[in-house]
């Protein structure tokens, strides 16, 4: 009888498999890796899908397959896992390694938003702005960039204010009403970040730019703004700008990561700045959680900063480091897990 009870706390089947391809991404062995999460995938872990997708996405230590990626990552979302979900909808959305199919995107997109991501509502506001695989709806696309301002998203900032600027009174009245009903609707749970170690996550939503005519032939590629900086007053970029794949490197080690930290200096990496302190504390717990793998242990600084017209933002900041460099480098390892950054002297 003890040996059948001990023997239940083996582990077996796709936790098995999960498991063993996190050791082997982790020693670098990224095939044995990738062949160890599709078999998890396969017997039903979500997780092991997401995290093969991503591999195959990003070409992360094996060749790059974007519709093997895509289609591992459209299985996992299907059962609600939100990433997997934001991560496959981009792709569509900006034709990143695949052709642009917007409706495909915006049915991807679309429950992830629901389910509270800011990204996806991001990307499903700028949907319903262009009119692109969804008609054309100002007052939906104004109601979800509201929600993914209101979660401290910077670039949806802009995006709002660029809708806005088209209603009328009565319109913006009814966005905001359709933000609160929508917050109010309980979504689908999102997933955890996965704890592999920095496999890039999805790419962050566009900002949206304005275009002379409308036609029904999709917009270049939105420019990317995920910057934690303060929102600016200048309008948006007439010109998008193109989206920086992150590279695909080796994960950091735990002791890559401890190194990366300074024990005293100057400098701090700054993770987002926001008009309200209780809106701060709730966006770095946010962070702190999908990025565990880098941010665990350190403890962040609420600093307030007057920027005049613009009112008080106070800044998220994490770190204390000797040099610009150093924050710089634990910068890049955030960029590229998905979570944008800046140096800052404290």
């Amino acid at each position: 009888m003890a040996l059948a009870a001990g023997m239940l706390l083996l582990p077996t089947g796709a936790h098995a498999d999960l498991e063993a391809g996190r050791r082997a991404f982790l020693a670098g062995e990224y095939p044995t890796a990738l062949r160890e999460f599709r078999a998890a995938g396969d017997a039903g872990n979500v997780q092991a899908l997401f995290l093969a997708g991503q591999m195959l996405v990003m070409g992360q230590g094996v060749p790059k397959d974007m519709p093997a990626g895509l289609a591992l990552l459209e299985r996992a979302a299907a059962t609600g896992h939100v990433q997997a979900a934001v991560t496959a909808g981009t792709a569509y959305a900006y034709a990143d390694g695949v052709p642009a199919d917007y409706a495909r995107a915006f049915r991807l997109l679309e429950p992830a938003a629901q389910a509270g991501d800011p990204h996806a509502q991001n990307n499903v506001a700028v949907l319903y702005h262009f009119g692109l695989g969804t008609a054309a709806d100002q007052v939906k696309a104004m109601a979800w960039a509201l929600r993914a301002e209101r979660q401290g998203l910077l670039q949806a900032i802009n995006l709002r204010q660029e809708i806005e600027a088209t209603l009328t009174l009565a319109q913006k009245s009814e966005a905001m009403k359709l933000a609160a009903a929508q917050a109010g609707t309980p979504g689908a749970p999102v997933q955890p970040a996965p704890q592999l170690a920095e496999v890039p996550a999805a790419a962050p939503a566009p900002t949206p730019s304005r275009q002379p005519e409308p036609a029904p032939v999709p917009p270049a590629r939105p420019a990317v703004a995920t910057s934690p900086a303060e929102p600016r007053t200048a309008p948006p970029v007439a010109a998008p700008a193109p989206v920086q794949t992150p590279p695909a490197t080796a994960p950091a080690t735990p002791t890559q990561m401890a190194s990366a930290v300074a024990t005293a200096g100057e400098w701090a990496v700054q993770l987002a700045a926001l008009p309200d302190r209780a809106e701060a504390e709730r966006q770095w717990r946010a962070i702190a959680q999908r990025q565990s793998a880098l941010l665990q242990g350190l403890e962040p600084t609420f600093a307030a900063a007057d920027l005049g017209a613009k009112g008080v933002f106070i800044r998220v900041l994490v770190g204390d480091y000797a040099s610009r460099a150093e924050a710089d480098a634990f910068c890049t390892r955030l960029k590229q897990s998905g979570q944008d950054c800046l140096p800052r002297r404290r």
